[in-house]
């Protein structure tokens, strides 16, 4: 069957591909990701400079690519308040890893637009 490669009322999975691979590859640092990701983003890069109007997820894909991460850490009081509101933002909240910081510590990544969990 046939591909679509636009996004319609629907990102494409070539879009939505690109993105999960991004995030795969800044959660887990496997570089094998990242260069699946790129090698998607090249495969259309045609599509994107031509008629970017027709890929606007794979345009997300591509900024989230070359956008700068971030981390910040808090502790706790404010770590729980921020466990308390997550539902209303859109960051990726994870507990601290047992040689990190101090129980009660929440790390925050910025990077992605989807809670997860």
């Amino acid at each position: 069957r046939l591909k679509e490669d636009y996004d319609g009322a629907e990102p494409s999975g070539n879009s939505l591909a690109a993105q999960a691979l991004l995030r795969l590859a800044h959660h887990t640092g496997e570089e094998a990701f990242r260069e699946a990701a790129a090698d998607t983003l090249a495969a259309f890069a045609t599509r994107i400079n031509e008629q970017s109007v027709t890929v606007p997820q794979m345009l997300c894909a591509l900024m989230e690519s070359l956008a700068a991460k971030s981390e910040m850490l808090f502790s706790g009081e404010a770590a729980e308040l921020i466990c308390r509101s997550r539902t209303s933002s859109r960051m990726v909240i994870s507990p601290s890893a047992a040689t990190g910081p101090p129980p009660r510590c929440v790390r925050i990544s910025c990077a992605s637009n989807r809670p997860t969990r």
